[in-house]
This record gives C-alpha cells, sequence and structure tokens, in this order.
C-alpha cells in the first residue's frame, strides 16, 4: 500500500503525469473504431501464406499492453522529459494509425482453423471473436512497439543500462513477429506500422513540438 501511496503523491505533485490519462480516450477511440468500421480494403502478401501459425507467441502478444504500461510508468517516474518524447511518439503515432483507418478502412482474411488441443490457439480464438480482423494497417502493436525501443534507446535516464536496454527490445520484437506469427496482421501492417513510429521519432527530435501546445496546457510537456 505504501508503494501505490508514493505513487498518488508523486502524480499529485507531478501534472505533467496527467497526459496519461489519454490512455482512456486512446482505449474507448479504439474499440469504437473497432465495431463500427467495416474493412474495405483486404491486405494480402504472399509472404502472409508462407508465415505458419504458432500460438505459443499468443503469452508475448498478450504481455504486450501491460508491458507499454510499466515502460511508461518507468519513464513517468525517472524522467519527465523522456517520459514526455515517448508519450507524444507513441500517442501521436496511434492518433495517426486512427486516421489512417477512418480515410482507409482495411481488414485481413488471414486467420486459420485451431485445433481443440491447442490450448494457447484455441485463448486467441477467443482474442478473435472480441478483435475482428479491421484496422489493422498500419499496426498499433507495432506502431507502439518501435516506439518504445526508440524511446529506451534514447533516453537519457538508461545510459549505461545496456542489459534493460537489449531485454526491452528484445521482448518488443518478439511482440512484433508475433503478430504475424498469430495472423493478426499481415507484413505489410508491421512495415506500415513501423513507418509511423519512424515518421513520429523524426518529429519528435528534429522539431519543435512542444510549441503546438499553447497557454494552459503548456506546462504539461515543458
Amino acid at each position: 500500500m505504501s508503494g501505490i501511496k508514493k505513487l498518488i503523491n508523486f502524480i499529485k505533485e507531478n501534472k505533467y503525469t496527467w497526459v496519461l490519462s489519454y490512455l482512456i480516450l486512446y482505449l474507448v477511440i479504439f474499440f469504437v473504431l473497432d465495431k463500427t468500421l467495416t474493412a474495405k480494403y483486404i491486405l494480402y502478401t504472399p509472404i502472409d501464406d508462407m508465415i505458419p501459425f504458432i500460438s505459443i507467441f499468443f503469452v508475448p502478444y498478450m504481455l504486450w499492453f501491460p508491458m507499454l504500461i510499466l515502460l511508461l510508468l518507468e519513464f513517468m517516474l525517472k524522467d519527465k522529459q523522456d517520459f514526455m518524447n515517448y508519450w507524444f511518439m507513441m500517442f501521436t503515432g496511434m492518433n495517426i494509425c486512427f486516421i489512417i483507418y477512418i480515410i482507409w478502412p482495411n481488414g485481413l482474411n488471414l486467420r486459420v482453423d485451431v485445433p481443440d488441443s491447442d490450448l494457447p490457439g484455441q485463448l486467441m480464438k477467443m482474442i478473435w471473436s472480441l478483435d475482428p480482423p479491421v484496422n489493422v494497417c498500419p499496426s498499433l502493436h507495432v506502431t507502439s512497439s518501435v516506439t518504445a525501443m526508440i524511446s529506451v534507446c534514447t533516453a537519457d535516464h538508461l545510459r549505461g543500462k545496456k542489459g534493460f536496454k537489449i531485454g526491452v527490445c528484445a521482448f518488443f520484437i518478439i511482440v512484433i513477429i508475433s503478430t504475424v506469427f498469430l495472423k493478426q496482421h499481415s507484413v505489410l501492417d508491421l512495415v506500415a506500422g513501423g513507418a509511423v513510429s519512424l515518421f513520429m521519432e523524426i518529429i519528435c527530435f528534429f522539431t519543435p513540438w512542444k510549441k503546438l501546445f499553447a497557454g494552459p496546457l503548456r506546462k504539461f510537456v515543458e
């Protein structure tokens, strides 16, 4: 309980941490688009057929979101500037993905039959039943994973922590790979997701993006 109290007090004392509340809006937008948009463009490459369904990738795929939250908290508690860069790249990148979904509604037709004896596969089928194969390109899993790796590798407060960086990057590389082995994404989605992240890296580190925030909002990012 003392750890939770310390976290609450830290948030109260550091107003910039409130930008993390955008996570709630992100989830709302994601589920609304997921349930309302219909795919008009089905994505496919011959490479997709060469990639087998491997159900064990269900584990890293599902650990993706908790890992993102833990990493955001790590940045939030250790360095404001690193945290703001990470937050800006990740959530702006996700917003770009949402805009693309609305303008260019896309989807997949890659899902396969899963044997009843395959427990991870059956768990993945449950995810499929809740998450229709729409709004796939660019991949949110990939965009956020690449952004996490960029943030970890460029963070000032993580200088000298080579082992931590390698571990985080290895995890997110596995997450990216899992998206195609679980038939959640096409190779095209991965390329597009990576491109969004690299674009956001350029915006974050080579433009005065904080000047876009005016008035009371400025204090949250500077």
